[in-house]
């Protein structure tokens, strides 16, 4: 037996919804290879400044949560209600830890941290990100 397009009944064909479906493929394929090359910040450089590695510590709120569980009998029947709540739960201590970093401040109010190497080679005025 042959095939046959079971939308347009031919033997060798090239219907239009598959002619559709390889456009709109082709279409977001461009449209993604597009978007992978996307371009960050871009300005001229108004400063320059370096922060060291650090080490903070933040204190947040804790919670738990606090359920009950209530049955109500009426008539023959009980019926179970469990009722939960979230209740505070004292302090807990979180460590926040910032790299070391190379600024970049552009004119755009962007700031960009970039490699030491990077950092050295631009100096103040310099365009950025259009390369």
């Amino acid at each position: 037996m042959i095939p046959v397009c079971h939308r347009c009944h031919r033997v060798i064909c090239i219907c239009q919804s598959r002619v559709l479906t390889a456009v709109v493929a082709v279409v977001t394929a461009v449209a993604l290879l597009a978007g992978c090359g996307g371009q960050g910040p871009q300005g001229t450089v108004t400063g320059k400044e370096h922060e060291d590695a650090r080490t903070t510590w933040r204190t947040e709120p804790k919670t738990r949560q606090e359920c009950t569980t209530k049955t109500r009998r009426i008539g023959k029947s009980t019926t179970t209600y469990r009722d939960c709540r979230t209740v505070p739960d004292g302090t807990r201590s979180v460590m926040d830890v910032k790299p070391e970093c190379w600024e970049l401040e552009l004119d755009t109010g962007d700031e960009v941290c970039v490699s030491e190497d990077v950092w050295n080679a631009t100096a103040v005025g310099d365009e950025y990100g259009t390369r």
